[in-house]
């Protein structure tokens, strides 16, 4: 009974992550969410290189930084786990999936 609670939790994560079903709300948000993510990192990068933000904003820059490297490594190892759900590689075992 867990197991195939487990196995349709990953199969929701794997839409979400990779193709959203259309009408699906969730998907599209957290592509929007990464790519403003993605952005935010780009400017703050951009302005900690300018001596006087660097210095002013560099709590700011750091919070910035650490919150990034938490989602991405959250998705990362998300989509580590749902590559068994992978279409391409359902016939390979999970692990032989992951590291494809």
């Amino acid at each position: 009974m867990a197991r195939e609670k487990t196995k349709e939790i990953r199969r929701r994560v794997h839409r979400v992550l990779e193709q959203g079903p259309v009408g699906d709300a969730l998907s599209p948000s957290i592509d929007r969410l990464l790519v403003a993510l993605i952005v935010i990192n780009l400017v703050a990068v951009a302005l900690e290189s300018m001596p006087a933000f660097g210095a002013r904003y560099a709590l700011v820059f750091d919070l910035i930084e650490y919150f990034s490297l938490a989602v991405f490594t959250l998705e990362y190892g998300l989509r580590l786990w749902v590559a068994v759900e992978h279409g391409p590689h359902r016939h390979l075992s999970a692990t032989r999936a992951r590291l494809k």
